[in-house]
């Protein structure tokens, strides 16, 4: 029994020193808290006026000074405030470009470790769990705040999936009130990737406080931030903050590759814990590194160590309030209109009462008291001119709107008005004009929207640690079930299962997050539609190729089912494509490339043959330029054949005179080819005897052949040693 004793009196002291030193952390966590929470208010206190000032301005209309609202509204001398809002058109022109432009999470592995299947799952994970939290709608909140006062905020927890289940999932939540929010002011990264910590406020009321934390006693802190609610208790509700801290522990490693190689790593955890004023609700580690809000800012300027932030409201604001002024002040100019006096003299107004009243009421007549003067009768009484519109009051307005819109860098053919641009091109210049000048809020969003993604892709090995069944979804929204198994050694592997294609482990590998900016799925669907149906309408053959895919980008009723029809009439290697997506078989795939390669060489035949073709039509083309000159010196030699008597007299008389210096030979040899030329001359066409003559070779009958006549056929050709193109000489 004193052994009992003892243990139990040793274990009673064990449990007070634990709870001394939990109360000692709690102490010492809401030191820091309060440290923090006054820090950030001092360094936030500018930024939190300004931004304040400007979400009254554009977002409530709260456009004009104070010290003006009290001179125009003080009793018997009212002057008009009108707000004409100029700058919510230009606001949400940006906020819904934005929408439209949602950027998207990738995944891609670093190590050797990780393969690309498991980062296409990862990507898939991480939309589901966007889909599932409406994370859309978190990133619209961000953007609104940032457009109108300079920052907005997203949140990142993990949660249980159900009321009934043991398996936790990732939300990406909203936080419509950025004013709640109080980051680290010494962070510098504009999505907050290098913040210590931050507290956000939530204020709950005092029925949902004592339902989750029976017996605790409502606390209020006095101390707030401009813009936030006076204090962390208020008559019906109870404000909790919320409180994350990243705690660094130094720990040893060893280089996998040289055991020798020893360094200290600066290992993070994030810690949370839920307070009020002085007391420590909840406490406990997140299943990340980051702190997981994340800010989406516009305009950012450090300077003298301080941070500046800014919408595309404050710029504005004086140009604004210039147009607000110059429409109340045409305003009263015109309304003084019909309240202009009646001119006359004196005794004209004392009969009837309704001059008094004329301004004021309308009245079928008047009467007037006729009076002379100096025996001439005065005429009636007449209204003085009322004020005109003042020129230059018109000419500022125009002025004011102008500045408000150079001010944002947005101009009204951007919104839809007329322009003196005609010409498609001329308006797609003047919007890509627009877009680039308030591109920095498309390109902070996607900064802080890939800060998201990393805090998920952190996330998931630790809400994700033990084998499940888990649903992702590609780009085009079709989901997909996949399994998780942590205890697997590689990054995936295939499975006997018909049902599962892998089993994929998440906790191995490393990866990273790039952010794609741009078009949303369904517009780039539509985009993809009108395309492939231009391409069809240029070439109908290619319907039979790709019209299953054209189908399936279009949204209306039965398109779905005629894609498929389609689809199964496709030649069977690309059925087998369609059917497995971007999974080709092998054998398929070996098939194609050969198919590939054949085309190829069909096609560097077909060049080269019209090359052969190209280079015998230039020489048959030649042959023919030299037939035709050949065919020109035949008819020169023949018609210096034909010759007349006279010119066969004078050409033998030459002939003789050059005979008389030459030798025996050369005579007979002179002699023997004039005869030959002579009977050529004679000859009738081939194959073609005159009336009254023999054919060639025989002489007529009855007549001797005599000497010298011609015994075969004229033989031009050799005259000339030339042949027609395609003939032998």
């Amino acid at each position: 029994m004193a052994n009992l004793d003892t243990d139990s009196i040793m274990a009673s002291f064990e449990d007070a020193d634990v709870e001394v030193e939990e109360n000692q952390m709690d102490e010492d966590t809401l030191k820091d808290i309060r440290e923090r929470f006054s820090s950030a208010i001092e360094f936030t206190a500018t930024n939190r006026q300004e931004m304040l000032d400007d979400i009254r301005f554009a977002r409530l209309g709260d456009q004009w000074p104070e010290s003006a609202k009290y001179d125009r509204n003080r009793p018997g001398k009212e002057r008009p405030m009108l707000v004409i809002n100029r700058l919510l058109q230009y606001r949400d022109r940006v906020v819904n470009e934005i929408r439209q432009n949602t950027p998207s999470i990738r995944i891609r592995p670093v190590n050797d470790e990780a393969d690309q299947e498991t980062a296409e799952v990862l990507q898939g994970l991480i939309r589901h769990i966007q889909d599932n939290s409406n994370a859309g709608m978190a990133y619209d909140t961000a953007v609104e705040s940032q457009v109108d006062m300079g920052v907005g905020y997203v949140r990142i927890r993990n949660d249980w999936a159900d009321d009934s289940s043991f398996d936790q999932e990732i939300y990406i939540d909203r936080i419509p009130d950025p004013f709640k929010v109080y980051m680290d002011p010494h962070s510098k990264s504009p999505d907050g990737s290098d913040a210590e910590w931050c507290i956000l406020a939530e204020e709950i009321s005092k029925d949902e406080f004592e339902r989750l934390y029976p017996g605790v006693e409502e606390t209020h802190f006095d101390d707030a931030g401009n813009g936030d609610a006076q204090g962390w208790f208020t008559k019906d509700s109870v404000r909790i903050a919320e409180y994350y801290y990243i705690e660094h522990e130094e720990v040893e490693i060893t280089d996998p590759q040289d055991p020798s190689q020893v360094r200290i790593a600066d290992k993070k955890r994030c810690m949370w814990c839920k307070a009020t004023g002085d007391t420590i609700l909840e406490r406990g580690e997140l299943p990340t590194k980051f702190i997981p809000i994340v800010p989406v800012i516009g305009h950012e300027l450090w300077l003298q160590g301080r941070r500046y932030l800014s919408g595309l409201i404050r710029n504005a604001k004086d140009a604004q309030r210039l147009y607000n002024y110059y429409l109340s002040a045409n305003a009263e100019n015109v309304a003084l209109s019909p309240k202009a006096p009646f001119i006359g003299v004196a005794g004209q107004f004392e009969t009837d009462p309704n001059w008094g009243r004329v301004n004021k009421e309308s009245v079928a007549y008047l009467e007037y008291d006729p009076v002379s003067i100096a025996g001439t009768p005065v005429g009636s009484p007449q209204r003085a001119m009322p004020p005109q519109s003042s020129p230059a009051i018109m000419q500022a307005i125009q002025l004011a709107e102008n500045d408000i819109m150079q001010s944002m860098g947005i101009y009204q053919p951007t919104l839809g008005a007329q322009s003196n641009e005609t010409s498609g091109r001329a308006l797609l210049l003047r919007q890509k004009q627009a877009d680039i000048n308030t591109f920095h809020y498309q390109d902070n969003l996607s900064r802080s929207v890939r800060q998201i993604g990393r805090v998920v892709l952190d996330m998931i090995p630790k809400v994700y640690d033990r084998p499940r069944i888990a649903r992702i979804l590609g780009e085009d929204g079709t989901p997909r079930t996949v399994q998780l198994n942590p205890n697997i050694q590689t990054p995936s592997t295939n499975t006997e299962n018909s049902a599962i294609d892998s089993i994929f482990n998440p906790t191995i590998g490393r990866y990273d997050v790039v952010c794609d900016a741009g078009p949303s799925y369904s517009t780039k669907r539509d985009e993809a539609a009108t395309m492939m149906l231009t391409l069809t309408q240029a070439n109908p053959a290619l319907f039979n190729i790709i019209g299953d895919l054209m189908l399936k980008n279009m949204d209306w009723p039965g398109a779905e089912e005629i894609s498929k029809r389609l689809q199964a009439m496709l030649p069977p290697q690309l059925q087998a494509q369609a059917k497995s997506g971007d999974k080709i078989n092998p054998e398929v795939l070996q098939a194609q490339q050969m198919m590939d390669q054949l085309a190829g060489q069909m096609e560097h035949m077909s060049q080269e043959i019209a090359q052969l073709r190209d280079q015998r039509s230039i020489e048959l083309q030649k042959q023919e330029r030299e037939w035709f000159e050949a065919q020109t010196k035949r008819m020169d030699v023949e018609g210096k054949i034909m010759m007349t008597d006279s010119q066969l007299q004078a050409a033998v008389r030459e002939n003789l005179t050059l005979m008389m210096g030459m030798g025996t030979q050369e005579l007979v040899e002179n002699n023997a080819e004039f005869e030959r030329l002579e009977m050529q001359a004679m000859e009738p066409p081939q194959g073609q005897a005159p009336q009254g003559q023999a054919p060639q070779g025989q002489a007529p009958q009855g007549q001797p052949m005599r000497p010298g006549a011609m015994r075969k056929e004229p033989d031009i050709a050799a005259l000339t040693s030339e042949a027609k193109p395609g003939e032998s000489i």
